[in-house]
C-alpha cells in the first residue's frame, strides 16, 4: 500500500484559486473554463497525496533552498513544500504562468 500524504491548501493558495475562478467567470465570461480549471486543480492536489515528489524543486532562490517544489499545470504553476515528518504537502501558491514568478514567489508564506 502506498503511503498517502495530507494535502493542505493554504489560505493564500485558496485565494489565488478563487481569484482565477473569478477571472474566468467575470472577465472572460467562461464559466465552463473556470470549472475545468478547478477540477484540474483538485486532481492535481489528489495526485500530490500519493506522488508529492513528482514536482521538481524550483530554480529560484531562496525558495529552492527551502524545499519549494513546482508543478506546472497548463496555464499555472502550483508551488508547494513537503513535510516528510508529518506526511503533509503544503500548497503555498497557484500562480498563472503569464505572471512574473519571482515577484509572486516573494509574496508567498510557508504556511
Amino acid at each position: 500500500m502506498e503511503k498517502r500524504y495530507i494535502v493542505i491548501v493554504t489560505n493564500q493558495a485558496q485565494e489565488q484559486l478563487e481569484a482565477t475562478k473569478q477571472y474566468y467567470v467575470y472577465k472572460l465570461h467562461a464559466k465552463d473554463a473556470a470549472h475545468d480549471f478547478l477540477d484540474l486543480m483538485e486532481e492535481t492536489f489528489a495526485d500530490l497525496e500519493v506522488y508529492p515528489k513528482r514536482g521538481r524543486l524550483t530554480e529560484e532562490e531562496p525558495w529552492r533552498s527551502q524545499g519549494i517544489r513546482i508543478r506546472p499545470i497548463k496555464t499555472h504553476n502550483v508551488y508547494y513544500w513537503i513535510d516528510e515528518v508529518e506526511m503533509t504537502v503544503w500548497v503555498t501558491a497557484v500562480i498563472a504562468t503569464r505572471m512574473d514568478q519571482q515577484e509572486q514567489l516573494k509574496k508567498i508564506k510557508m504556511k
